[in-house]
């Protein structure tokens, strides 16, 4: 009978540690992850500015300020994507 409940309390430590002791290895990769997510969000925003230039029919007609003096749509995802891009290269490089 000892030997029954001796295999019971390892088998439940055992369940527990598996569950929740493998915690610390996910836990590294949360960084990583956060920073790949937040490089591919810029590199979709860079992508869409850029798209967006060439429906404009160009650069320079893409890049005019809109008649109430603000950024065009496709000069602030560039701008943001290419901003984003070097934080990412920032931080994933260090």
């Amino acid at each position: 009978m000892l030997g029954c409940e001796n295999a019971v309390k390892f088998y439940r430590t055992s369940a527990v540690e598996y569950l929740f002791g493998g915690a610390e290895g996910i836990m590294e990769y949360v960084p990583i992850v956060l920073v790949a997510v937040g490089g591919g969000i810029s590199l979709c925003a860079l992508l869409a500015g850029l798209a967006m230039v060439l429906r404009h029919g160009g650069w320079q007609a893409a890049m005019q300020h809109t008649p109430t003096g603000h950024w065009s749509g496709a000069r602030s995802l560039v701008y943001s994507g290419a901003m984003g891009l070097s934080v990412f290269v920032s931080v994933f490089v260090v």
